[in-house]
């Protein structure tokens, strides 16, 4: 299953984790992340620190699909393309 956005249990992020990020995400339009407590403010960048912030799964996804098959899921690429 390769769209999955924001995890059911989000685990933050570490300052030094590389954030996938895909240009035109339907989940998360590109950012690579979600917030876990979207109220938390503060921690240096307005978003209550980067533990806050959790990987986009489907982001994640469709870089190991693409790593696999050198093209992303047919099911993204159909939903990206219906999105414009």
């Amino acid at each position: 299953m390769i769209r999955r956005g924001r995890a059911d249990k989000p685990v933050g992020l570490n300052w030094n984790d590389n954030v996938v990020q895909m240009n035109g995400c339907p989940d998360c339009k590109g950012r690579g992340w979600f917030l876990i407590n979207p109220f938390a403010t503060g921690g240096g960048n307005g978003f209550g620190g980067i533990g806050n912030l959790t990987q986009c799964l489907t982001c994640l996804d469709c870089k190991a699909y693409w790593d696999e098959h050198g093209v992303l899921p047919p099911e993204v690429v159909a939903e990206m393309a219906g999105a414009k």
